[in-house]
């Protein structure tokens, strides 16, 4: 019996220590939570028409917005209708627990309406990102580290733990970070730092890119979260340009609105064009590639001239900087000359510009529709010349018409003729009155002689 209890305390004790340790990891895995950032760019037009901006926060709960359709609840939609979700947004985080105390905070923000916590939230939330990192610096609040790195880059994750196939863009995960030290729950401060790829993207980080403080617990239906999700949100400027094709002959003169001629969009980097590609756009940006016969290459994205002459880039948004248009197919019966192989598209840097085409001033596109004013004067505009073959088939061909003079003189002689021949009903109607006067004279000289005789 003893040599059977030698044999089996070490298998008991393997078991003791596994439900020790597993215990352990399951008090450790309580005391953990994550943060899931889900990324959210608007088109900064629509900010800028919108008076109330307020109506396009989304009140961050802490759930996924797909968990509260899930479970019945009411969410507004705005959010994900009139935004995309942006790769490259880069952010860092901070041990903010010292600072949710209020008399801490205000050694470094002074506001003498600050009562509590949750008051220091609102003030982070309305905090532009460089004040925000200030505070973070001259409190030495410590950065937290994720996977080394202080930085996490929003890319195309899951969304939840629980469902892995849940992937979407814009998506950045803050893990394992501690719930609580010792009794107190922690704080943690968010700031967006950067955007990847800034040529492609203008992001104005410092007025809508706000701080986000958390503060533990995150409670939602009664339950705490341990993955807390929030939707952060800036906002990028990008324009819409537009123009009309016209025709002219090779003296100059307007030939109307021009349909068919066929362009590509380019920009210039480092001595080579790259041209827009067909793919849809995304994060507010587009792709560019190389081409070497754009017209005949299935990746360039085309822009067809419509019966206005209208050339619409159809919301293929573009940042500030210069693009040209390079016509690579002309309407039937004109040529492309080197002016319509580069039509400049200046893109500003702020609203308080104008869009330019050839020097020509844009009337803005919001909504995808070219403004009314705009179409009424079917500007700006951007003229195609007749080819020489058909200019001179015109020219003959009105060299082969009669002169207007000689049409003239020939109605002139018509009318004149007119007036100098009798007119055929005129005549008969003289000759009828004739007639009966000389058959009444007749009948009366009959019977004047028969009543002499």
């Amino acid at each position: 019996m003893k040599k059977i209890i030698f044999l089996l305390l070490p298998l008991f004790m393997v078991g003791l220590c596994s439900a020790f340790f597993a215990g352990k990891s399951a008090d450790a895995a309580g005391e953990a939570i994550d943060i899931v950032l889900h990324k959210r760019i608007f088109r900064d037009v629509r900010w800028r028409a919108n008076e109330n901006l307020d109506s396009w926060f989304y009140d961050n709960d802490g759930l996924p917005i797909d968990k509260e359709k899930e479970d019945g609840q009411s969410q507004d939609n705005t959010l994900l209708e009139n935004s995309v979700p942006l790769n490259g947004a880069q952010y860092k985080i901070w041990d903010a627990t010292k600072l949710v105390d209020v008399a801490t905070f205000k050694k470094y923000y002074h506001d003498s309406e600050i009562q509590d916590a949750r008051d220091i939230v609102q003030v982070f939330s309305r905090m532009t990102r460089s004040n925000a990192i200030k505070i973070a610096e001259n409190a030495q609040l410590p950065q937290m580290s994720i996977a080394n790195s202080k930085t996490v880059v929003t890319k195309n994750d899951v969304i939840t733990k629980d469902n892995p196939a849940s992937k979407q863009a814009g998506i950045a995960r803050f893990t394992n970070l501690p719930r609580k030290e010792g009794d107190t729950f922690k704080a943690y401060l968010i700031v967006e730092t950067a955007v990847s790829e800034t040529k492609e993207l203008n992001v104005d980080l410092e007025k809508f890119a706000k701080p986000i403080l958390v503060t533990l617990p995150v409670m939602a239906n009664n339950e705490e979260l341990t993955e807390i999700h929030l939707y952060p949100k800036n906002v990028g400027y990008v324009r819409d340009p537009y123009f009309y094709k016209f025709g002219q002959n090779r003296s100059g003169e307007n030939l109307g609105a021009l349909a068919g001629a066929t362009f590509v969009l380019y920009r210039e980097e480092s001595g080579r064009r790259l041209y827009l590609d067909m793919s849809p756009t995304t994060d507010l940006k587009n792709k560019w590639v190389e081409s070497e016969d754009p017209l005949n290459d299935e990746r360039v994205n085309k822009f067809i001239s419509d019966e206005t002459g209208l050339v619409n880039t159809g919301e293929r948004f573009l940042p500030s900087g210069t693009f040209y248009f390079e016509e690579v197919q002309a309407a039937n019966g004109y040529e492309i000359t080197a002016e319509a192989r580069k039509v400049e598209v200046v893109i500003p840097a702020t609203w308080e510009e104008a869009v330019t085409i050839n020097g020509q001033k844009m009337e803005e596109l919001i909504t995808g529709i070219v403004p009314e004013a705009a179409q009424q004067k079917q500007m700006p505009r951007v003229y195609n010349t007749q080819n020489e073959a058909v200019h001179s088939q015109q020219e003959t061909s009105n060299r082969l018409r009669l002169p207007q003079t000689l049409g003239q003189l020939v109605a002139t002689v018509e009318a004149t003729t007119r007036r100098m021949l009798p007119r055929t009903n005129e005549g008969k109607a003289a000759f009828s009155v004739i007639g009966v006067i000389i058959l009444i004279g007749a009948i009366f000289l009959w019977r004047k002689k028969n009543e002499d005789n």
